[in-house]
């Protein structure tokens, strides 16, 4: 049968607006939104502070820009003593004052983008639009009212773990102190203990299982809180057109990431950060306690550009937080800032969360459960030599 091109797309708008559910006025706005978009000239992009050159070849010319704007005391931090609790309360009060958000507004329309609301706290951030002289319209930036930090409640953690270390634990329950230990402890990130994750634990917990079924079930549960931490990366707002015409909304990952991993047990937790990060650049910490029981650094290999960057630390079992502390203590006097540390975790202990948030109250601390007794045996089953 012969269709004429006038019907014919008369054909295609009424298919279009009834699968979307259009009417004639919406459909002709988004017919007008799309020619004005393939008419707009490129947006004027922000100055960068400083270009970081990733190994990915389709990102190439992608430009990177530093999100937090504000210093941090790089402090000898060997012995880990108290003068860095100190400091660690200054830099907060500078970190309130002078916090600024710097997205770059790629969107056509102004969208204010909040982040997965239920595992980080994230504004919507506002911006005043100019009209320069040619009619295009110019995003600019406007300051972000610092948020109100929540305090560390140190006092009631204490007194809840003087209460755990009088318990004798017969029976391990799954997240157990998940509410009470993310109340009290405000950069602490727990995944909420649903059937698979319990399912993932039971064989990683198991002193029956067998070295292969670990390895496999280990594998999952770290892809999974890998995944979850990407939740604290930061990113611009990105606008697409589907298939369909429609233009979608989203947001895109800044580049300025890497992971470091602190050696053994650490390096299991690489693949799949791999797998979620292609080409990402991942350091390396090697890091043992000498006869008196303090940690000290034997080897340490990071990205010559660190400081620039977000630092997944990756480090599976958490006893007492002194590895984890002695690693963010080298990775600050390599100028990362302390809130762009984000350590990637399976199992920590009360006192081990309670140790690295009374020390560095910057950090993200991102975990799969939080008990008293911690399968110690991980790596040595993992690697198979236990």
């Amino acid at each position: 049968m012969f269709i004429a091109n006038g019907d014919l797309g008369h054909l295609m708008k009424r298919n279009i607006m009834e699968l979307h559910g259009l009417t004639e006025e919406q459909y002709e706005r988004m017919q007008r939104d799309q020619r004005n978009a393939r008419r707009r000239p490129p947006p004027i992009r922000i100055q960068p502070l400083k270009e970081v050159d990733e190994d990915s070849d389709d990102n190439s010319n992608q430009e990177i820009y530093e999100i937090n704007d504000y210093e941090f005391d790089d402090d000898d931090d060997d012995d880990l003593d108290e003068e860095d609790e100190e400091d660690s309360e200054s830099e907060t009060e500078t970190e309130d004052e002078t916090e600024y958000d710097e997205e770059e507004e790629l969107s056509e329309t102004e969208s204010k983008t909040s982040h997965s609301t239920t595992k980080m706290d994230k504004s919507d951030h506002d911006h005043d639009q100019l009209t320069n002289d040619d009619g295009n319209v110019e995003k600019r930036l406007r300051k972000r009212k610092p948020k109100q930090r929540k305090p560390l409640l140190i006092e009631e953690l204490d007194k809840m773990i003087v209460e755990l270390r009088q318990q004798r634990f017969t029976l391990i329950n799954p997240g157990m102190l998940t509410e009470s230990m993310t109340r009290m402890v405000p950069n602490l990130r727990v995944m909420e203990p649903n059937d698979h994750i319990i399912s993932l634990q039971t064989v990683i917990r198991d002193i029956n299982s067998d070295r292969s079924n670990f390895v496999f079930t280990a594998d999952r549960l770290i892809r999974l809180v890998i995944e979850e931490g990407l939740n604290e990366l930061s990113f611009i707002t990105k606008s697409v057109i589907t298939p369909t015409g429609a233009s979608y909304s989203g947001i895109e990952y800044l580049k300025a990431n890497c992971g470091v991993s602190i050696v053994r047990s650490g390096e299991v937790m690489e693949k799949a950060l791999r797998d979620c990060c292609r080409a990402i650049r991942i350091g390396k910490m090697v890091i043992q306690q000498d006869d008196d029981g303090k940690p000290h650094v034997v080897f340490s290999k990071l990205p010559s550009d660190v400081s620039l960057r977000k630092v997944l630390l990756l480090y599976p079992i958490m006893s007492t937080g002194m590895t984890v502390a002695k690693a963010i203590s080298v990775l600050k006097k390599n100028g990362v800032k302390e809130g762009n540390i984000i350590l990637i975790n399976l199992f920590a202990t009360p006192i081990a969360v309670r140790s690295l948030a009374n020390k560095f109250n910057k950090i993200t601390i991102q975990t799969v459960d939080v008990h008293p007794i911690v399968p110690n045996h991980f790596t040595k089953k993992y690697f198979g030599t236990d």
